[in-house]
């Protein structure tokens, strides 16, 4: 079996990160444990998720991102045990941009600000009330960076497709 890779780009807009005590998490052709293992992820992969049957998620990865689309991307099962959800954002503030803080409320410093549009990742197993705890990953400029730390839920919508 391959090894996980980045969810497919042109996916849903829910995503699941294995969390599991093991070091690896199988991705299998059918909702259940005596199918076959089309990929194994490490811990903290991500893969789009398509639906749900049962306990278990469909799901699509990006695997072997050398080869052409159709021998790419694949398509199976994960079960719900074994993953932790993810949630893609934009922001959207009346303000043209929102602040993302270090700790959950209004007078905890910042982490900094953010534009509307701006594509933010929440964690949900770590939101404070109104406040959602989020992952901003870009490239301004020629750097790369990754900014983690609270929104409030006034400042930001669901993507398409949630």
């Amino acid at each position: 079996p391959d090894s996980c890779g980045l969810p497919d780009r042109a996916s849903p807009a829910s995503y699941l990160a294995t969390n599991h005590n093991s070091e690896k998490v199988n991705i299998r052709a059918q909702p259940n444990t005596r199918a076959a293992i089309l990929a194994v992820c490490d811990n903290q992969s991500e893969a789009a998720i398509l639906g749900k049957s049962g306990a278990w998620y469909r799901v699509r990865l990006a695997l072997r991102p050398n080869q052409p689309a159709e021998r790419r991307i694949i398509n199976g099962y994960v079960h719900q045990s074994q993953v932790s959800l993810r949630h893609v954002y934009t922001v959207h503030s009346a303000d043209g941009s929102a602040n993302i803080r270090r700790k959950a409320g209004n007078r905890s410093s910042m982490v900094g600000r953010f534009a509307n549009g701006t594509r933010v990742i929440e964690f949900p197993a770590k939101r404070k009330g109104n406040w959602h705890f989020v992952g901003v990953i870009g490239r301004w400029g020629i750097v790369t960076s990754a900014y983690y730390g609270y929104v409030h839920k006034s400042q930001i919508r669901p993507e398409a497709g949630q």
